[in-house]
């Protein structure tokens, strides 16, 4: 699946979801470099559209691969 950052700004919505009840955690956005390390490290990276930076969600990355497996 391709991403359409373009369409946004460079920017995506990342919608963080519990796998298990589906309750919505947290919007934030996303360019590619937040999605990139969010990809390689363990914390979820949001871009900060306010502070125009990268910053660190609170969840886990345990829990992004769960909502993940469990698509």
């Amino acid at each position: 699946m391709e991403l359409a950052f373009a369409k946004m700004g460079g920017l995506i919505p990342a919608i963080i979801q519990d796998y298990r009840t589906g309750d919505v955690l947290m919007l934030g956005f996303m360019n590619e470099i937040a999605l990139a390390e969010t990809q390689r490290g363990g914390e979820v990276v949001f871009f900060s559209r306010s502070r125009n930076k990268l910053g660190k969600g609170r969840i886990e990355r345990a829990r992004v691969e769960a909502s993940r497996a469990a698509d």
